[in-house]
């Protein structure tokens, strides 16, 4: 079910991979939640990321997979068909010079023929062992991002239950507010403060004592670094 803007309810746009085998022909996506989104020709609306990968595989014939329509205008396609069968041809022209009159060259053809078809066989033993691992990975990263969610949630719960907690903010606002009042009406700040701490029958300004709001908000206190 898609959502306004072309963008489905999962994030997902028309032309972001959806199988194992399209993943493997582009880079890892960005988060998609708040991706930038580009406007096509045809009004639709994809990820830039996406639109970026689709241009680079397909070139000319990128097409918006919703309605068909060609990302690329007409004129632009034609230049680049043109330049694309020149260029074609003349390469062409070149092995084909290359194999017919250079010994040399066939050797060094044949000795990739056989390095490529080892890489083939190779790579293919690979990619099957490397998906056991990835999908391994996958589900005990997703097992454990579930566990930590819900001791996430436990732990906000906790916290935001704390009496102490919110005596802190309370006191953290009320110093807070009178800083506000020295800087604007005396143009003395914290710092300045603290020059009593010299004068003999003056107050004591502790010092060490720094409040924020984001000290004690959940997101700043539970954020985990791997």
């Amino acid at each position: 079910m898609e959502a306004d803007g072309g963008v489905e309810e999962d994030n997902l746009c028309t032309l972001c991979p959806t199988t194992d085998e399209q993943r493997t022909t582009v880079p890892e996506p960005p988060e998609l939640e708040g991706a930038p989104m580009s406007n096509l020709r045809c009004g639709h609306q994809v990820h830039t990321h996406c639109l970026i990968n689709q241009l680079y595989l397909v070139r000319r014939n990128a097409a918006c997979a919703e309605c068909g329509a060609n990302i690329m205008r007409d004129e632009a396609v034609e230049f680049y068909r043109e330049m694309y069968y020149n260029d074609r041809d003349t390469v062409r022209e070149t092995v084909a010079n290359l194999w017919a009159n250079n010994e040399e060259f066939r050797n060094d053809v044949k000795e990739y023929k056989k390095l490529s078809g080892k890489l083939l066989k190779i790579q293919r033993v690979y990619s099957r062992e490397l998906k056991v691992i990835k999908n391994r990975f996958k589900e005990n990263v997703l097992t454990s991002v579930a566990v930590i969610n819900d001791q996430k949630r436990q732990a906000i719960a906790e916290l935001k239950a704390l009496e102490s907690r919110k005596l802190y903010k309370r006191a953290g606002s009320a110093a807070t507010r009178k800083l506000v009042y020295f800087r604007r009406k005396w143009d003395v700040t914290s710092w300045g403060l603290r020059g009593l701490n010299d004068i003999q029958g003056a107050p004591k300004i502790t010092r060490g004592i720094i409040y924020s709001r984001w000290g004690s908000s959940p997101k700043y206190i539970f954020r985990l670094k791997l």
